[in-house]
Formats: structure tokens, sequence, C-alpha cells
């Protein structure tokens, strides 16, 4: 009992730790990316192409090892439903088991408020390089998707 909430407070504070890792600088960023957009015409193409290069190569991934999601429209954060085989672990629980058995962390959706449960979230940050060795980490780890 004691290990699991030790458990538990460690994803919490983990989950803590990326969002302000994600969400500092923000000003930083958009003060960038402005200027980027008034100086280079082409500077959100570029960077959408990229994003959109990422979140495709991230669900193809994901469909060839049996997760299927729907792609989202226009965001650097993919929301998925937990696969049907893992849904009764709950969020915090299948990251655990991600993190445990595949290395690869992924942001509970409970984190984000109750809404979140039943959902992890993917953040497009890493080049599709990174993305296909965490797929193939995923692969090895999510069994019952077999």
């Amino acid at each position: 009992c004691v290990a699991n909430f030790l458990w538990l407070l460690f994803l919490f504070l983990f989950a803590q730790m990326l969002k302000k890792k994600v969400t500092s600088g923000v000003d930083e960023r958009l003060s960038w990316e402005t200027f980027m957009m008034n100086e280079e015409s082409d500077y959100p193409r570029e960077v959408n192409a990229i994003y959109q290069s990422r979140r495709d190569s991230l669900i193809r991934g994901l469909g060839r090892i049996g997760w299927e999601i729907e792609p989202p429209k226009g965001t650097m954060f993919v929301w998925a439903p937990i696969p049907e085989p893992y849904r009764e672990m709950g969020s915090v629980g299948f990251c655990k088991h991600l993190v445990e058995e595949t290395n690869v962390a992924l942001s509970p959706g409970v984190g984000f408020g109750p809404g979140g449960e039943g959902f992890v979230r993917f953040a497009l940050v890493e080049n599709e390089h990174r993305i296909r060795q965490a797929i193939t980490q995923l692969g090895t780890g999510l069994e019952r998707l077999r």
C-alpha cells in the first residue's frame, strides 16, 4: 500500500514537472514565434509541416501496433483513449505500466482534470526518429494489443 502510494505520488509529481516544462517559457516561445511569423512568411507553414509529419508518424506507428487513433486536426498533442485491453488500469496505472514495460513516458489524462481519465496525451516534441523508437518500444510492451 505504501509503495503504491509512493509510486502514485511520484507519477503525480512527474506529471506536474512535465506540465511545467512544457508550459514554462511560453512567453519566450510566443515572442520568438511572433517575430518569426512577422519576419519569415513561410515560418508558420514550416512549423505546421513539422508537427503534421510528427503526428502522422505517430498515428501510423500506433496503428501498426494495433492502437488506432483518430489524428487531431491542429495541435502539438495527440490525445489517445487507453486501448480497451488496458482501460481498467486507468490513465495513471496505464502510464505507470508503459514506463515500467517500455520506458516510454506519456501524460496520464486525469492529470488534466477528471474528463481526461481514460486517455493519455502524447506530446509531439520529439523528432520522427525518436517517435519511431518509442513506437517500437510500445509495440514490445503492449502485448495485449496483439
